[in-house]
């Protein structure tokens, strides 16, 4: 019986495929009798997809030819894996109006990395007409902005603005094309970061007048600041190079609201003195007077809080134990004596 069961397992009965859909073919006579073959509990099952237009074009992201109309371009070209085409062509061509051109063409000419025998206001001129070159950075600006705020164009809402700033982006069609890219997710990032301190500076001083003021708002961040998370390492960092100013974006659970922080670093006066060797040692000797020959068990002893100008509090808690303080107290110690 194993045997036949085993030969009924090779008998697949040829089966003419209809119309993608069916799951199962079978002639017309069959089963008349409303009786099922065992043969037939062995057939194939056939799953049916759905037609596909084969000629139908798919909607993605244009990518430009590497056909720079200026000769210096390529200076400027972008690295290869930084090109987009994750995002569909419809959307981003509605989006690229967002695009800042005017900066673009700002942060283009003062540039001052050309060394050519040619005017480099010149060639910084040919490579502001350069279509193509900014068609690359329209690609992958507006890929980030889309992988930061999402394809709706949606206003958004303060929780999203602080999971941003926080590193936590929220799922698109970019996202893993961005996080893929460790050099330019820390660089959106950091953008994000700036833009909302810029915001919320212009809130509070006032909106900046041109492009130079702004240019130097960003320098200043840059050199001046450091914006990011308290939890973040480069914090500590700054903190050791002594950025004069740190801040971070947070929200209080307990009172419901947002918050931010501002540490300024500054110059914290403090108070040195000096005391004389023998006036310490004579209070040691006191000390050892009162406690060892006078036997004074008295643990508040107006002796040790007096004369603050000796700092007698301090010197009497320096002097070596028993007498003093010990200044450092380690936890119990369990010692085995058998």
């Amino acid at each position: 019986k194993g045997k036949e069961e085993k030969d009924q397992l090779k008998v697949v009965p040829g089966v003419n495929f209809p119309i993608p859909g069916s799951v199962e073919s079978q002639g017309v006579g069959e089963h008349s009798g409303g009786t099922v073959p065992e043969n037939s509990l062995y057939k194939s099952v056939i799953l049916g997809y759905p037609v596909v237009d084969k000629g139908k074009q798919k909607d993605v992201a244009y990518i430009p030819l590497v056909e720079f109309s200026c000769s210096h371009s390529h200076l400027l070209r972008l690295p290869e894996e930084w090109t987009s085409s994750c995002l569909p062509n419809s959307k981003m061509r509605e989006m690229s109006s967002l695009f800042p051109e005017e900066w673009y063409q700002f942060v283009l000419k003062q540039l001052e990395c050309f060394h050519s025998e040619e005017d480099t206001s010149s060639v910084l001129e040919e490579i502001a007409k350069d279509r193509v070159l900014k068609d690359f950075y329209v690609h992958a600006v507006m890929t980030c902005y889309f992988s930061l705020f999402g394809v709706d164009n949606m206003v958004p809402s303060p929780g999203h603005i602080l999971r941003v700033y926080s590193g936590v982006l929220p799922w698109s069609l970019a996202l893993d094309w961005l996080t893929e890219k460790p050099e330019l997710f820390q660089l959106a990032l950091k953008a994000f970061r700036y833009t909302l301190k810029l915001m919320i500076d212009k809130a509070s001083l006032g909106p900046i007048e041109d492009f130079k003021e702004l240019t130097n708002c960003l320098e200043e961040y840059e050199t001046d600041w450091y914006i990011g998370l308290v939890s973040d390492e480069k914090w500590k960092e700054a903190i050791l190079q002594e950025k004069p100013y740190l801040f971070s974006l947070g929200y209080d659970p307990n009172m419901g609201v947002y918050t931010g922080r501002v540490l300024t670093l500054q110059e914290l006066l403090i108070q040195v003195g000096k005391l004389n060797a023998e006036a310490v040692k004579g209070q040691w000797a006191n000390l050892s007077w009162e406690l060892l020959y006078a036997t004074n068990d008295d643990e508040e002893r107006y002796s040790i809080q007096a004369h603050p100008l000796l700092l007698r509090n301090l010197t009497v808690q320096a002097a070596d134990p028993p007498l003093g303080y010990p200044i450092y107290s380690s936890k119990p110690l369990h010692i085995h004596l058998y």
